[in-house]
């Protein structure tokens, strides 16, 4: 079996194809980053995952990009959408609120969430892994949170003799309200609706469908706060709250997004979990994090270098995010809907990742590297020029430089297999020379760029 050794954290690395019950996620820590200014997700996704699930707090700044921070104790939903750390902040996408007693759809405040849907937790309540999270609020209600490529699963275990609810909020993400959204009530089980957010990102849309183990009574339906009827409605911001019949002690929920449809989102969600074992989901999240991080072994007595490493490795597979739906099609940057007979990938930091992180997926997800070129060439053709800092369906043009190119070259010189080199070479090209792009056309006709002419010139200079 062929090896590739180095030597990292003074400790003799292999790298290999070979597979193994080896347990790498007892190493694996979410909570490092979750503090301080990491901006880490923490919750459950898979490896590359479009479904990022779990516990959102109220938007406070810089330190919550990833909607959560460790020094919190307000949970006012569980968000189906998360950054992991970015130095921005947008998603925080569908947020999924159990609560019990009369209907109200507040949100509260950080200093008073009486009469809201939000409740208080505590660390000690919480359990977190890559693939499986859950909390006791301190309300007495206990979520269970396990997820695949596209679809989220909850568990809720309600108080007994309490009514339960459920708050469907579209109108909270994390840093922006929505700009449109939509609910639906489909039949007793199903859900669904969209939202729409000009964030970060001009835009992004979310397609969702939502289905229920137990019959549902009626979904009350709220443009903001305010009552708008029953089991349909477009808005601004809207909301709902889905009542059940009888007494429910345990709820399961199933829920699936798309960026082109709600009929995709459903789809997806008969595709990959077509049943409701919380724990067959869990146990497959499990395997595929096994699977990624058996890739690297470290041959060193050290825990505290192994949970180093492989908390680090963990989260350099958050994202890129899959963004696709599981028949292909995906809504590009110029909103028109396309599909790719690969995994289309999004979520590319690419000012963050050229210089070490792309080409530490060289090594270790060669097999992934070529679907994420044909992304960034696939998003050229979509906006004229390679990939700055995608998200989900939109250019952020966030930091200085191009630094898919440098990706793209990389992978093309490596010789990673299912890249069109030639028209990586002319996206590259275009990319280098498009004059709309901010100091490219002082390169083009001096060779550098005025410090009084371009904010950051000597930055984008050296980038370029």
């Amino acid at each position: 079996m062929k090896k590739i050794l180095f030597t990292l954290l003074s400790a003799a690395v292999a790298v290999s194809a070979a597979a193994g019950d080896k347990n790498y996620l007892r190493y694996v820590d979410p909570y490092i980053g979750a503090g301080g200014h990491g901006h880490v997700f923490v919750g459950a996704c898979v490896p590359f995952g479009a479904i990022q699930i779990g516990p959102q707090n109220i938007f406070k700044g810089w330190d919550w990009c990833s909607g959560y921070h460790y020094s919190d104790n307000v949970l006012i939903g569980f968000s189906h959408t998360h950054l992991s750390g970015t130095g921005c902040t947008d998603l925080g996408d569908i947020q999924i609120m159990p609560f019990t007693g009369e209907v109200r759809t507040r949100r509260g405040e950080q200093d008073d969430i009486s009469n809201s849907c939000s409740a208080h937790y505590q660390h000690e309540n919480e359990r977190v892994s890559p693939y499986f999270y859950s909390l006791t609020l301190d309300n007495g209600i206990h979520a269970e949170l396990t997820a695949s490529r596209r679809v989220a699963f909850h568990e809720y275990t309600f108080p007994a003799g309490e009514e339960a609810r459920l708050l469907i909020n579209l109108r909270e993400g994390n840093g922006f309200q929505s700009f449109a959204s939509s609910l639906r009530l489909v039949d007793a089980h199903t859900v669904v609706g969209h939202r729409i957010v000009k964030g970060w990102a001009p835009e992004h849309r979310v397609y969702f469908a939502l289905k229920s183990d137990r019959p549902i009574a009626e979904l009350l339906v709220f443009n903001d706060d305010e009552p708008a009827g029953r089991d349909e409605l477009e808005g601004e911001g809207v909301k709902g709250v889905v009542c059940f019949e009888g007494s429910v002690e345990k709820l399961a929920l199933k829920v699936a997004v798309s960026s082109v449809s709600t009929d995709n989102a459903l789809e997806n969600l008969r595709k990959e979990i077509p049943h409701w074992n919380f724990g067959t989901v869990m146990t497959a999240a499990r395997d595929a994090w096994e699977k990624e991080l058996e890739r690297v072994e470290i041959t060193t007595a050290d825990k505290r270098a192994k949970r180093i490493f492989y908390t680090a490795m963990y989260h350099t597979m958050i994202a890129p995010t899959t963004y696709c739906d599981v028949n292909g099609e995906f809504r590009g940057h110029d909103n028109k809907i396309r599909k790719a007979d690969r995994t289309n990938y999004s979520t590319f930091s690419c000012w963050d990742t050229y210089r070490a992180l792309h080409p530490w997926f060289t090594i270790i997800q060669s097999d992934r590297v070529g679907d994420m070129v044909a992304s960034m060439l696939s998003i050229c053709d979509q906006q004229g020029k390679l990939p700055i800092w995608p998200l989900i369906g939109g250019e952020t043009n966030q930091m200085p430089g191009y630094g898919s190119v440098p990706i793209v070259s990389d992978a093309v010189v490596k010789g990673i297999r299912g890249i069109d080199a030639q028209r990586a070479l002319q996206c590259a090209v275009q990319t280098a020379t498009l004059r709309g792009q901010a100091g490219i056309g002082y390169v083009l006709d001096r060779e550098y760029i005025p410090a009084d002419r371009e904010f950051e010139a000597t930055s984008k200079a050296m980038e370029y």
